[in-house]
């Protein structure tokens, strides 16, 4: 637990990111108001090792007898699951977010989310969307049955006795129940509009590039500000601000 987000920086080289190590029972965290926004996620990841591969303590598919297909839907649906929103969040659900992103024509294929097509998906919609099913397996067949499919790595039949698309297909009916105003909606879509963290330039270069510009304003020179300007809009054209 760091005091700060320069301090985690300095001792385990991440400075932006919250974690958890499953397979050292572990998790790192910097200091933030309560209620801390990552502290039940990671708490989630650490105590899924219970039943997570016998060796890293996730969700991975075994190649004779090693853990190598991993799932990264339900390593984080599981954690998104299990921090699901309270009334006194004032947040969304996952299965409302899910709902605004069907409005939009954005939400992830399931079987994607299950494979590393997981990391080529908007971490918001992803993250959002496996969380959605993962919980909509657990309310309606219980914890047992979602570790056994944990453990597996993604062995639906053997965990449900049903496919993948025939619990899909159970996910969205339940979907079609739950209603979203317009404006929640409308609202939702700046946060679900970027892609993916592959399909995105390295954000060091945009922000070199910016300070480029930014430095030949106060050298005088406009035009050569703008023209850098325009290739940090043509390289992130998803960015108004910039």
């Amino acid at each position: 637990y760091f005091a700060d987000r320069d301090q985690k920086g300095r001792w385990m080289g991440a400075r932006d990111v919250e974690m958890a190590k499953p397979w050292r029972r572990e998790i790192y965290l910097d200091h933030r108001p309560f209620p801390h926004p990552s502290l039940r996620h990671e708490i989630a990841h650490a105590v899924a090792s219970e039943f997570g591969d016998p060796i890293f303590g996730v969700a991975a598919r075994r190649i004779a007898g090693v853990p190598a297909l991993f799932s990264p839907g339900l390593i984080e649906g599981l954690a998104v699951a299990t921090d699901w929103p309270g009334g006194d969040y004032g947040r969304l659900t996952p299965h409302e977010n899910v709902r605004a992103l069907e409005e939009m024509g954005m939400r992830p294929s399931i079987r994607a989310l299950l494979s590393l097509g997981f990391l080529a998906q908007s971490s918001q919609r992803s993250y959002q969307t496996a969380g959605s099913f993962v919980r909509f397996l657990l309310d309606t067949y219980g914890a047992p049955a979602l570790r056994r499919l944990y453990h597996s790595g993604g062995d639906f039949v053997g965990a449900y006795g049903k496919s993948l698309a025939s619990l899909e297909t159970e996910w969205r009916a339940m979907l079609l129940t739950i209603s979203v105003p317009k404006a929640i909606v409308e609202g939702s879509r700046e946060r679900f509009r970027t892609g993916s963290v592959f399909s995105r330039p390295c954000p060091h270069a945009v922000a070199a590039r910016i300070e480029e510009a930014e430095e030949a304003v106060a050298r005088g020179e406009r035009e050569k500000a703008i023209s850098i300007m325009r290739d940090v809009c043509h390289d992130a054209p998803e960015e108004p601000r910039h």
